[in-house]
């Protein structure tokens, strides 16, 4: 974002908290929110983004996303009506083609949630521990400094760690050590950042909306 003139981390979090809202209502899988923020930030890391062009960049990454993840991917004239008609169709096509040709067609990407599935089942997470770990590590795609900092890896281990904790079980086993490459000293640093990121987010009224709304 530091080369961004007209945007800062601010809009991007509210951006990526209206994108979770959309995709929770085209229930859509959670790899497809996980690449769409991906998508998100790689374009922003390479192109200056006018502020009114910034939600059309968002509705476009999904667009792609789900192309890449869905068996049935979004319908454009679908995602038109969830910005209230402010782009055109043809806007969102011509977005489609800038956004690909800027990432060179790379849409292979891990993000946390391939990491997150590794740790979970080497954690052998029962409903509530994955429930707890996936609110975190979609918490933390509203936080851009956290998304700067952190490897995908790191931040899925985090995730799980918290869920852990949360749930009474040893935050970290020889198991978790074994497939994640990370010891618990590696991972609490990074969990205890997540946390006073995800608190201070959550202390605005403006931010993390949908997060409330789909976890609480």
């Amino acid at each position: 974002m530091r080369h961004q003139q007209t945007i800062n981390s601010t809009m991007r979090t509210v951006l990526i908290d209206w994108l979770c809202e959309v995709h929770h209502k085209l229930k859509f899988t959670p790899q497809t929110l996980f690449l769409t923020v991906n998508i998100v930030d790689r374009y922003l890391a390479k192109v200056k983004v006018l502020r009114r062009e910034l939600q059309l960049i968002g509705t476009t990454a999904l667009l792609i996303a789900s192309k890449y993840e869905e068996i049935f991917p979004a319908d454009i004239d679908d995602l038109v009506e969830a910005c209230a008609g402010i782009y055109s169709h043809s806007e969102m096509v011509e977005t489609e083609e800038t956004i690909l040709k800027a990432l060179k067609h790379q849409l292979s990407i891990p993000t946390i949630y391939n990491f997150l599935v590794r740790y979970l089942n080497a954690a052998h997470a029962n409903f509530k521990l994955c429930y707890l770990s996936s609110y975190i590590a979609e918490g933390s795609l509203h936080s851009y400094c956290i998304m700067e900092k952190y490897k995908p890896s790191q931040l899925a281990a985090a995730a799980v760690l918290i869920g852990r904790k949360a749930i009474g079980r040893n935050i970290w086993s020889p198991t978790l050590l074994k497939y994640s490459d990370y010891r618990e000293e590696d991972v609490i640093p990074v969990a205890r950042d997540v946390i006073a990121k995800m608190k201070k987010e959550m202390s605005s009224s403006t931010n993390l909306v949908s997060l409330r709304k789909k976890y609480w």
